[in-house]
């Protein structure tokens, strides 16, 4: 999961350095070999050590907003990704990997993977982050967040920083990332009690928090009209809100949380 994850990312970085102005696809038909030995690299690395192909993934992200032109989402994108690493990305596979679900997956898994995997706090940040990295990804050119269409969109085209500040001024797009952020926290603090009752119960409030985000956009993008979402956001909350309720009956939850450096008390979560 984690090498497919970064080994995209570093794709993205690398098709969008051109070696020759105007070529297609960067390195990809620049310098082909040269391409796919970075993103095998990136990969590896990334199935060694998720936590440090997680740094190296997103911070090939910078670099392809970077040689795009896109500067100042790349040093936010850069600060974001320092911050997240430092605090979380670097504690060990799991929070790498509930890290990376928005980049390979994309919509509404990262929250749900958050939760299952992470404490309250960690799910929290982690969440707040894939939204972000969402927000960043849709401004590739699809300007969407649950879908940021990785085939039509490696190579970086029209204004990313545009189409970030475009998102980030719908009303929509910051409910969406409010119930991430409130779905991984709920999933999370029903796992506190470590009971599989409890772990599909906080996977169903996950689930239904997911939803209402969706319908709740939908309204407000609909200027008070429509509470009904279009059909790839319903189902972009309904097939992960599934999927957490699926790996809370396997008990997936409390597996995450058997090794005892994955649970940290909040008191000792900066230290």
């Amino acid at each position: 999961f984690a090498a497919v994850a970064v080994g995209l990312m570093a794709a993205i970085a690398c098709a969008n350095i051109h070696l020759t102005a105007g070529s297609a696809a960067g390195l990809f038909t620049d310098s082909p070999v040269v391409f796919w030995v970075v993103v095998a690299l990136a990969a590896a690395v990334a199935a060694i050590r998720p936590s440090v192909g997680s740094l190296l993934g997103y911070g090939a992200l910078v670099v392809a907003l970077g040689a795009h032109g896109d500067w100042v989402l790349a040093l936010v994108m850069a600060a974001a990704t320092g911050g997240w690493w430092s605090l979380i990305g670097r504690r060990g596979t799991t929070q790498a990997v509930a890290g990376l679900g928005q980049p390979l997956c994309g919509a509404f898994v990262s929250p749900v993977l958050s939760g299952v995997l992470l404490p309250v706090l960690q799910s929290a940040i982690s969440a707040a982050f894939a939204f972000l990295v969402a927000v960043v990804m849709a401004s590739f050119g699809s300007m969407d967040l649950m879908n940021w269409d990785v085939v039509f969109h490696l190579e970086l085209g029209g204004n990313p920083q545009g189409g970030c500040m475009a998102l980030l001024a719908q009303s929509g797009t910051w409910v969406i990332g409010i119930s991430w952020v409130l779905g991984a926290v709920a999933y999370s603090l029903f796992c506190v009690r470590g009971t599989r009752a409890f772990d599909i119960a906080g996977s169903v409030a996950c689930a239904v928090i997911l939803m209402l985000g969706v319908c709740a956009a939908s309204h407000l993008s609909a200027f008070g009209g429509s509470w009904l979402p279009a059909p790839a956001a319903l189902l972009g909350a309904l097939v992960p809100g599934i999927l957490g309720v699926v790996a809370a009956v396997m008990e997936a939850p409390d597996r995450a949380r058997w090794a005892e450096e994955e649970w940290y008390a909040e008191d000792e979560f900066f230290e």
